[in-house]
């Protein structure tokens, strides 16, 4: 069986969703490990990208090999309302989440008003 080359892979996006001032991306990147995952931000990009490497058999010889050494890569378009310094991601069980929060300034707030 020949080996084959690695294979680009967009990760399934599973949600995308805004709660209390913050969007929050759900990704499945299965068999990717936490130290071959990289997130970055450049201009009004969002960069998120993975590397998924095969387990390596040791002794022996595939029968059959479906799995393929991979690499995860997705841009999001992301807005001025988003503050760069507060983007915030957890990799838990193959799911990476991304936090991206609003700027206070951004917020929704309610106004008192005043009187006499």
């Amino acid at each position: 069986m020949a080996e084959t080359t690695r294979r680009k892979a967009i990760p399934a996006c599973c949600d995308i969703f805004e709660e209390d001032g913050k969007i929050i991306l759900s990704l499945e990147m299965p068999g990717v490990t936490r130290e071959n995952l990289e997130i970055s931000t450049e201009g009004d990009e969002l960069t998120i990208s993975g590397r998924r490497d095969r387990e390596k058999v040791p002794e022996g010889k595939y029968l059959t090999r479906e799995i393929r050494d991979a690499d995860y890569f997705q841009k999001y378009t992301i807005d001025s309302t988003i503050d760069r310094e507060k983007i915030d991601a957890v990799f838990k069980n193959g799911i990476l989440k991304v936090t991206l929060n609003l700027k206070e300034s951004e917020k929704p707030r309610q106004i008192t008003v005043k009187g006499e």
